[in-house]
């Protein structure tokens, strides 16, 4: 759910040639099997409803005092009904570190979703280019989660988005003093694989429906040009981007709203909460009930500094402004989430972070950053 690198303006420079119609391999709603999962379930521990405006708070890279940290933190979530979405490492699955927070954590009440990442070697982020490996890394937490550690199922996070070393070469591109449009348009397209990206979403779709049959929810976040690109009916920023969607029975989507990176890319165009509650209702149009959104920043992130922090929110009270428009778009509390963790033990009073939200907020005012951006995203798709 979650940007971890600095995403610069240049992100939204989706170039790319347009590709047509979507795979024609909807998935049947998976059935759950009757007794294999009774037990587990029975054994679930009572997490309790959000009631900050809030389901889940990511943590990424996480070790060392992180988890001293985040340990701290767990009876303040605790108290709220806020989950945690743990970064897992797929080169690392059996973390002792790791293990003992989730046990910790749930003899608390606060429910822990393992968030799988890939090494940077195969992209990081999962999407069409290592569905595979992903996929069996998957299984392979899985497998541990319930069979060697005895933990029910809960909700398992994938983290749709444009592969790393990809999405480095873009912002190498896109940084130069005068970029190369015919060029970065032609990089773009170089990831369209249509094939490759067909086969990813079978892989995907047998992922996820396996994982729910077992009992598990599966929860994709993914980035708001996702959304952008169902607005000229065709897959263009998907299949560029090797960010595959449809045909993939999931529990939830979210896209990330991150408020504080794209203030910083408008060209000094405002931006406020307007831009969560207008690409939450576009979410909603595209995904119904199981939209979702992530909000953000309340830390840098795994490269954080000085820069990085420029975009963060200036204040706790810019996280409840942007948890209130999520509201008034439609969005419940359990549909939202925030990253990161780490900002409540940077930025004391930590409960400042997981304030009330108003009852029933109003909608806020019309912004000239939003716009700007659904027309960087939406008409550049639509012209190349």
């Amino acid at each position: 759910m979650l940007t971890r690198h600095a995403r610069p303006a240049a992100i939204l420079l989706l170039l790319f040639a347009a590709a047509c119609g979507d795979p024609d391999d909807l998935q049947n709603e998976p059935v759950e099997a009757a007794g294999e999962t009774a037990g587990i379930e029975a054994s679930a521990v009572s997490f309790a409803a959000p009631n900050a405006g809030i389901a889940a708070f990511a943590v990424e890279d996480f070790n060392g005092t992180e988890i001293a940290h985040a340990r701290s933190l767990l009876p303040l979530l605790a108290s709220k009904g806020i989950a945690v979405g743990l970064h897992w490492k797929a080169s690392d699955l059996d973390n002792q570190e790791r293990w003992d927070f989730v046990m910790q954590a749930r003899s608390l009440g606060v429910e822990v979703r393992p968030w799988l990442l890939l090494d940077e070697a195969d992209g990081y982020w999962p999407g069409s280019t290592n569905a595979s490996i992903f996929a069996s890394k998957a299984r392979q937490l899985i497998s541990l989660w319930t069979n060697t550690y005895g933990l029910p199922p809960t909700t398992f996070v994938v983290d749709m988005e444009m592969r790393v070393d990809r999405f480095r070469r873009l912002n190498e591109m896109l940084a130069e003093p005068v970029p190369n449009v015919i060029a970065i348009a032609a990089f773009m397209a170089s990831g369209i694989n249509r094939w490759q990206y067909f086969w990813a979403t079978q892989t995907y779709a047998a992922l996820v429906n396996e994982l729910r049959w077992k009992g598990w929810k599966v929860h994709c976040t993914t980035l708001p040009q996702i959304a952008d690109d169902y607005s000229d009916g065709d897959d263009g920023i998907r299949q560029a981007m090797g960010i595959p969607i449809d045909g993939i029975n999931w529990n939830s989507i979210s896209i990330q709203t991150y408020r504080s990176i794209f203030a910083q890319q408008t060209g000094g165009l405002p931006l406020t909460p307007f831009f969560v509650y207008d690409y939450g209702k576009m979410a909603k149009r595209n995904w119904g009930s199981k939209a979702g959104l992530d909000i953000g920043l309340t830390w840098a992130g795994i490269d954080g500094g000085s820069a990085a922090l420029a975009s963060t929110y200036a204040s706790a009270d810019e996280l409840k402004r942007d948890v209130e428009a999520a509201l008034a778009a439609g969005f419940r509390a359990d549909q939202i989430f925030v990253y990161n963790l780490e900002g409540l033990y940077q930025r004391p009073p930590a409960a400042e972070w997981v304030q009330t939200p108003r009852a029933n907020p109003p909608a806020p005012p019309l912004d000239l950053g939003t716009p700007f951006l659904h027309t960087l995203s939406i008409g550049l798709d639509f012209l190349l």
